[in-house]
């Protein structure tokens, strides 16, 4: 039942546990052994992922040595790995400058081509960029759903 979720979900955490010593490359390896993915699938979805991300000439660098935003990027490869049909990020852009979010917005665009992506963020250019679908919480219930423009509509009229 555990390498069925496994399979089915990837998950960023807002903020996620490395070994600064790992390279980007080792650590992707590392991830995906916890995943339980082939080494041979592991090698590939890593290059792949690394070229998608825009990191693949990082792959030698030390996670100690990245950007936050670089960090990011690997963190989205990472929860890639395993191809998941639902993608779980939480809080994603957060602590990246404007350009970088824009990049990172645009990557989560493409990657919600092909499978469900969940996003958690308080940064609404983001949702409104993003998202087709959005689910305000509040204290873990839904308080209003529907797209963007729907949502700012029902909203009362600020004097």
């Amino acid at each position: 039942m555990d390498r069925d979720y496994r399979k089915l979900l990837g998950y960023l955490p807002q903020d996620f546990g490395y070994y600064p010593d790992f390279t980007v490359y080792d650590y992707l390896m590392y991830m995906a052994s916890i995943k339980g993915l082939r080494p041979v699938t592991a090698k590939y979805r890593a290059k792949i992922l690394l070229e998608q991300v825009g990191m693949e000439e990082h792959a030698r660098k030390k996670m100690k040595k990245l950007s936050g935003g670089m960090k990011r990027r690997v963190g989205i490869a990472q929860a890639m790995l395993g191809n998941p049909k639902i993608l779980i990020l939480d809080e994603p852009t957060a602590g990246l400058d404007h350009n970088k979010r824009i990049r990172f917005r645009n990557l989560i665009s493409t990657l919600a081509e092909e499978r469900l992506v969940l996003l958690s963020t308080h940064i609404v250019s983001d949702i409104a960029y993003i998202a087709n679908e959005i689910l305000l919480m509040k204290n873990g219930s839904i308080r209003a759903q529907g797209t963007s423009e729907e949502l700012l509509s029902a909203m009362p009229e600020q004097v």
